[in-house]
């Protein structure tokens, strides 16, 4: 018989797994003679370190019954390490001899925090003093409870919205100035909250202003934008 694991072969191309994830691991096996019915698969795991890239002794993976088909539990291992994960075909009389084995590498990480912009498209200055944008929907995925929980937020506005590094050297403006949002420029609104409230009195009419959120935690961080469109009131004209 033949066994192909569906995983990359080396640690340098392995197959990426998130710590929320379960993951399928997924496996063919090839054979001709009648007999193959009679074949068990099994799973085993090892554990690597990412940095020094040595690995732990190899261990059964689940209970030991025979199936092609194993889901993978990131959580169990942590993020930051690599897999070296085994599919060996044994015949069930002899289930601690494998016939042939084929393996494959993956890498567990966190998942990208999830950033979350919501608001209206479009308001009239005069219809509405003041809207909310909201970034209280974003979360990180990694936490099953409490996903907010360690958060930090930081609020952009402009035309070019962010795609450098140079943040920390970007002016500041002020959450009662944002008619300062205009143009091709970038500003950093002196705001962590989760939700920015805006004056449309500070805002020109006939205008789509941009507005950006940076959702971090950790090194991993996240953004969303929104366009806001502020249009003059109508004027009626009696003749």
């Amino acid at each position: 018989p033949k066994i192909t694991v569906d995983l990359q072969k080396s640690l340098d191309n392995a197959t990426v797994v998130y710590t929320n994830d379960l993951f399928p691991l997924g496996v063919t096996l090839q054979d001709d003679c009648p007999s193959s019915k009679g074949y068990a698969l099994y799973w085993e795991v090892c554990k690597c370190e990412e940095q020094s890239r040595l690995c732990n002794q190899i261990m059964p993976y689940g209970i030991r019954r025979p199936g092609s088909t194993k889901k993978l539990y990131p959580r169990l291992f942590g993020a930051g390490y690599y897999l070296y994960v085994r599919g060996l075909v044994t015949d069930p009389k002899e289930p601690q001899i494998p016939i042939v084995y084929d393996y494959g590498y993956v890498k567990i990480i966190l998942p990208p925090i999830v950033a979350k912009l919501e608001g209206p498209a479009n308001v009239i200055i005069g219809n509405e003093s003041v809207v909310v944008l909201s970034a209280s929907e974003s979360y990180d995925p990694e936490k099953i409870h409490k996903k907010t929980e360690g958060l930090s937020l930081t609020w952009y506005c402009g035309g070019g919205i962010l795609s450098h590094d140079n943040r920390d050297r970007l002016s500041t403006v002020s959450p009662g100035d944002y008619g300062r949002c205009q143009g091709d420029g970038i500003l950093k609104i002196n705001s962590t909250s989760s939700v920015l409230p805006l004056n449309l009195n500070s805002l020109r009419g006939n205008y789509t202003y941009l507005f950006e959120v940076v959702v971090q935690k950790g090194e991993r961080s996240s953004n969303a934008t929104h366009r806001l469109r502020v249009d003059e009131p109508f004027v009626i004209s009696i003749r």
